[in-house]
């Protein structure tokens, strides 16, 4: 199948390492595009943060060089739809060419090589990136900068902060509604970084590019141990995919990742209490990984190991006190944070883009979600292998119906658990929803009423959104539908 067609494409590991090269080549250029030349497109230049270009030496020389800056309305957008073409493609083409092939050390070296060196260009890029890190840092800063307790006080209190301006100030007139797991990675970080807003900037970043490392190392960890034939694909679906490359170096997703995938290399360690504590506190970062933990916490109990529910059980709550200690005596905020699952989003952020669904179809979606949740957790823990497909399918569900457009951070989870579940359809779609919802978000990010770009995507969002895994889905369907007719023909 996908295995032998990929070898067919490139026999030898010499010739592979080349052409994953060139690819890295490729798309490294195409991520300096993103970061270091579409924020001086006219939108992005309207960002408050565009003030501290003359603070840090590389952002200054950047600004004074003739880069081909695209443009008015047309050019903009002609940009970034043939960028996003182009890298989603490169990343395809490299998934198919790897699948099922085992790695050599010189082909590991390449792949895991080029996705620090692609981390490496967000953590530097133009300050005026996104705006979303100024808001975790002037919460951070609450505590760190002002004493404080981020969850009962609004960053809008301290409007002198020197941070302050750069924030999006849609959300800093109240109190954080981030989990408690990354509140206690943010303050430290916040207090590390002191007053300045470039040096907050960049330790923010690349704490989170550290993260994004540590998760290419545990994706790595878990497939040596599962099934070292899908190690190299799997370090590129995670490692070389670009909204981790772009986005991950600035959303407390990239934290939830790594928890929930430090929980996995336990499991499959077989150190199922290590385990338990690791999957809360992915949740405690971000509420997305709880149906997760949910399915998994369901699969013991059907297996009736009473003592390892319990014992998770007493973990994960544990756990749970243990975080929220440092913020409150009381169970009122505990009980706020869970109920965010109730709001569209889904991780407890407003929502800037659309939701997948709205009024009574999301609630629909939302119960189909439920019981899929108790289909895998009831049927599909027999092996750990079998739970990471069953995960892969409540991440696909996920992906499609109930994250937000356009906000392409929702979907770290779905392509972590497509890197290590070990199944090509997984892959597919989770790459195509990838590609749909970045072009979303990339659009909208460098649209504003005062720039506006061409009003194409308006028409029906959730068509464009869903679009390229609908014909990605029918050309893999025709795909299969040929090959057994060759088949049948063949047999005759």
């Amino acid at each position: 199948g996908s295995g032998r067609a990929g070898a067919m494409l490139v026999r030898t590991d010499a010739r592979l390492a080349v052409v994953l090269s060139a690819f890295a080549v490729l798309l490294f250029g195409a991520f300096c595009f993103y970061v270091f030349v579409l924020p001086q497109t006219p939108a992005r230049l309207a960002r408050a943060s565009v003030a501290l270009f003359d603070d840090f030496a590389l952002w200054s020389w950047l600004e004074g060089l003739p880069l081909p800056i695209p443009r008015g309305e047309w050019g903009v957008a002609a940009s970034l739809a043939s960028w996003s073409l182009t890298v989603f493609a490169l990343y395809g083409v490299a998934l198919y060419a790897t699948w099922g092939r085992q790695a050599s050390r010189r082909l590991l070296v390449v792949a895991v090589g080029a996705a620090v060196v692609f981390s490496l260009i967000p953590a530097l890029a133009l300050p005026n990136l996104n705006t979303d890190i100024y808001n975790y840092i002037v919460t951070g800063r609450v505590a760190a900068a002002h004493d404080a307790n981020p969850y009962e006080v609004a960053p809008d209190r301290f409007p002198s902060d020197p941070v302050y301006p750069y924030a999006g100030h849609r959300f800093t007139a109240h109190p954080d509604v981030k989990l408690p797991a990354w509140m206690l990675i943010s303050v430290p970080l916040a207090k590390v970084a002191g007053d300045d807003p470039v040096a907050n900037l960049l330790v923010y970043r690349f704490a989170f590019l550290a993260f994004s490392v540590a998760c290419l190392v545990l994706v790595a960890a878990i497939m040596n141990r599962l099934d070292s034939r899908y190690a190299l694909t799997a370090v590129i679906a995670w490692g070389w995919n670009p909204i981790v490359v772009l986005v991950g170096t600035s959303k407390v997703d990239t934290v939830m990742v790594f928890f929930l995938l430090l929980g996995v290399l336990l499991l499959v360690a077989a150190r199922a209490r290590s385990a338990a504590v690791a999957l809360i506190l992915s949740a405690l970062v971000k509420l997305i990984t709880l149906p997760f933990i949910a399915a998994y916490w369901l699969s013991e109990v059907a297996k009736r190991r009473w003592r390892r529910v319990l014992v998770a059980t007493a973990l994960m709550a544990a756990t749970v006190v243990a975080l929220y200690l440092p913020f409150t005596r009381s169970v009122d905020l505990p009980l706020d944070h869970l109920g965010l699952i109730e709001r569209r989003s889904g991780g407890g952020d407003p929502v800037d883009g659309e939701p997948s669904a709205e009024g009574p179809a999301r609630l629909l979606l939302a119960v189909g979600y439920g019981f899929l949740i108790l289909w895998v957790g009831l049927t599909q823990g027999d092996t750990l292998r079998k739970l990471l497909r069953g995960w892969g399918l409540l991440a696909v569900y996920f992906a499609l119906f109930l994250a937000p457009l356009g906000l392409s951070w929702y979907l770290l989870v779905p392509i972590a658990i497509a890197a290590v579940a070990v199944d090509w359809r997984l892959l597919l779609v989770t790459g195509l929803v990838s590609f749909s919802s970045f072009l979303v978000y990339a659009w909208d990010s460098m649209s504003t009423e005062e720039h506006p770009l061409p009003d194409v995507l308006a028409v029906s969002r959730g068509t464009v959104y869903l679009g390229a895994v609908v014909v990605g889905l029918l050309a893999v369907l025709a795909l299969l539908v040929r090959r057994g007719n060759r088949r049948a023909v063949g047999s005759t």
